[in-house]
């Protein structure tokens, strides 16, 4: 799923609890659409009810009045719960303090059959009081959410954790100088092995080795030998007519002043990134982060990589 709960709610009286919900259980880990647009064109409410199929679970944040207006057929939180009915999705209502179930007679009738029923469904009443508590409960009334990768993970840990828990991985693609340590440290050497056993696409995008000097020459520990540019990038073109189905290696004259690995799922994917440090040569010290599908960050360095491996940079061994 590429999320794991869609949040629906009435604008005028649960706007900004729907948006605490959101923050909060983001801090868990738990991916949720919410949608924040004032206005519905035609398109959007398609994508509303995209993002409902989408999601394992519907949380229904229950405010003063948020029901009455369910009685008409065009009302968006009646068309989105009956959308989740449709799709048996998991169901929580949460209800606030100021919540009470429509009381007049005729109201009730009105309402479908399945809304009616929320009287009597268990659900969390929140409380701001308590409301860590609150998010806690709400989790545990989740399904299928996967625990994810953390955010702070070293290379070897995000492809180990990343190619477990991303569903359905369709590709990885690397951005670096070189990369002379993916044929070299037996860890890398293993993960590249698991993509290669997998029969995953990998594309490769390294700098010539004119470009990559410039910046690397700035990051070299003194003293230590280091494997050239050149041979490292006849080592990835070897690497890939060994296994032309697997592998292609592009060779791009933008410097990259970011190390990129993408993992790529089919409901998102992962992107762990690594900024290059002038007269650094621990590589280990340079910032890194990983983002996720749903994040915006995660798109655009996946747009990042795209345009420069389609419109800068060419098969490795031509000019």
């Amino acid at each position: 799923m590429k999320y794991d709960a869609f949040i629906s709610y009435r604008r005028k009286t649960g706007f900004l609890m729907a948006q605490v919900l959101r923050e909060l259980l983001k801090e868990k880990g738990v991916r949720c659409f919410l949608d924040l647009e004032q206005e519905h064109s035609g398109q959007f409410d398609e994508n509303l009810f995209v993002a409902i199929q989408e999601s394992a679970n519907f949380i229904l944040v229950l405010t003063n009045g948020t029901l009455e207006r369910c009685v008409n057929e065009d009302d968006w939180v009646r068309r989105e719960y009956l959308e989740a009915v449709r799709l048996n999705k998991n169901i929580i209502p949460v209800r606030y303090p100021d919540f009470t179930f429509p009381q007049e007679k005729e109201l009730i009738q009105q309402l479908p059959d399945c809304m009616k029923m929320l009287d009597t469904k268990q659900g969390v009443l929140l409380s701001q009081e308590y409301l860590p508590a609150t998010i806690e409960k709400i989790r545990d009334y989740l399904v299928d959410v996967e625990e994810p990768v953390s955010n702070l993970l070293q290379t070897d840990a995000f492809f180990q954790e990343g190619l477990k828990k991303i569903a359905s991985v369709s590709g990885v693609d690397m951005a670096f100088h070189a990369g002379a340590e993916w044929q070299r440290e037996t860890e890398k050497v293993d993960i590249l092995t698991d993509i290669i056993d997998r029969h995953l696409k990998l594309r490769v995008l390294v700098n010539t080795g004119d470009v990559a000097e410039l910046v690397c020459s700035h990051m070299r520990q003194p003293l230590k030998k280091y494997v050239s540019l050149d041979d490292t990038a006849a080592e990835w073109d070897e690497l890939s007519k060994k296994f032309p189905q697997n592998i292609e290696v592009r060779i791009s004259d933008v410097p990259l002043m970011h190390r990129m690995y993408i993992i790529r799922g089919k409901d998102g994917g992962a992107v762990n990134v690594k900024y290059y440090t002038y007269g650094n040569y621990r590589p280990s010290d340079n910032y890194h982060v990983t983002f996720y599908g749903t994040d915006d960050a995660y798109q655009l360095y996946t747009k990042e990589f795209d345009y420069i491996w389609e419109k800068a940079s060419r098969p490795l061994g031509t000019n």
